[in-house]
């Protein structure tokens, strides 16, 4: 799982029906577990440069960094603001465990602040904001700077308005989950074994 996991996102951005026998999606056709995270992935329905990103942060090795490394950037997203935040301690802070939880305990508090009601103060509504809409402020590995810097009009008005909708907030504590689960899965029990042969002996290309 661990060796396949890395291209599940490459994979959602292929049509299902697309069927390319590789190492890989023999072993998802063979692990439910990955044949799971491959579904789960494909219904948030993320653009190609956010799997891209997906990609690549399922690929890196966890971190275990002292609090002062990655706190700055978790109290900035915790705000759902970019401000004054550097793009590598945004990739520290999505690669350690200990600082996704503090994240996500500090959102959990706010939306538990926010009582039940909808925001219906900001630009966007509740049904104009997709997954895609989210997953900078969940996975922000990746951005770089200039897109850090810049002020995205979208981006802001979907801050606005999460950081006063408990609706948006809880579908932001669900987006955290689906991807840090899996990214933090273990391995299951179904490993691929393949051999790569040699031609047959005789045969030639002319």
């Amino acid at each position: 799982c661990s060796h396949a996991r890395p291209f599940l996102p490459g994979l959602a951005a292929l049509s299902p029906t697309i069927r390319i026998p590789t190492p890989i999606t023999v072993h998802v056709d063979n692990c439910s577990q990955c044949a799971r995270d491959l579904a789960a992935i494909r219904g948030l329905n993320f653009r190609a440069d956010q799997l891209k990103r997906l990609g690549a942060f399922l690929q890196c090795e966890p971190l275990d960094d002292p609090a002062e490394t990655w706190m700055r950037a978790a109290a900035a997203l915790a705000a759902f603001s970019f401000d004054d935040v550097r793009v590598e301690d945004l990739d520290r802070l999505c690669r350690n465990a200990r600082g996704r939880k503090w994240l996500y305990e500090r959102r959990a508090q706010t939306a538990a602040s926010l009582g039940t009601q909808v925001s219906r103060e900001s630009v966007l509504g509740c049904g104009e904001i997709a997954e895609a809409d989210l997953f900078d402020f969940v996975l922000p590995f990746g951005l770089d700077s200039e897109s850090i810097r810049r002020s995205v009009g979208r981006r802001d008005a979907v801050g606005t308005h999460v950081r006063r909708c408990r609706v948006c907030l809880e579908r932001i504590q669900a987006l955290h989950r689906a991807i840090y689960e899996i990214a933090e899965r273990t391995d299951a029990a179904v490993a691929t074994v393949y051999q790569c042969q040699e031609p047959a002996e005789g045969l030639c290309e002319e």
